[in-house]
């Protein structure tokens, strides 16, 4: 079962995009030369065993900077006392639970990939806390 956080992206990464696209073309490019050398030389197209291999790939190092930015946001929202968990379904998007101290109930989404399911969880959390603080001044006046 694959649970991490943590990842180069992010709207807060006070980096440049550029050096990162930049990076993951380096791997994808990489990675792609070395699966066309151990791949079967018999294809009958070359050209669309080539596109073949690059969806997959792009798809492995997309899944790797899915998974190392959550392991950082999972880090990050541990700081505060926040419990993060993924876990993937059979139709290849994320359940992700978050819990916090400050709400008695945990909160599941769904995402395509690990971050949005975060940013999913997240986004329903803070709703529910923003309720929950509401609610209380209202029962203190």
């Amino acid at each position: 079962m694959d649970q991490g956080a943590g990842g180069e992206f992010g709207a807060s990464d006070s980096t440049c995009a550029e050096p990162c696209i930049t990076r993951i073309f380096r791997m994808v490019k990489k990675m792609e030369k070395k699966r066309m050398s151990t791949s079967s030389k018999g294809s009958s197209d070359p050209k669309l065993l080539k596109q073949e291999i690059k969806g997959q790939v792009f798809g492995e190092v997309m899944g790797e900077v899915d998974q190392k930015r959550a392991v950082k946001l999972r880090a990050e929202y541990g700081r505060v006392g926040w419990l993060l968990s993924w876990y993937p379904q059979e139709d290849e998007f994320w359940l992700l639970r978050l819990s916090s101290p400050n709400y008695p109930e945990t909160v599941e989404a769904l995402g395509q990939s690990r971050c949005l399911a975060i940013d999913s969880a997240t986004r329903h959390m803070l709703d529910l806390l923003h309720h929950q603080a509401n609610d209380s001044c209202k029962n203190h006046k």
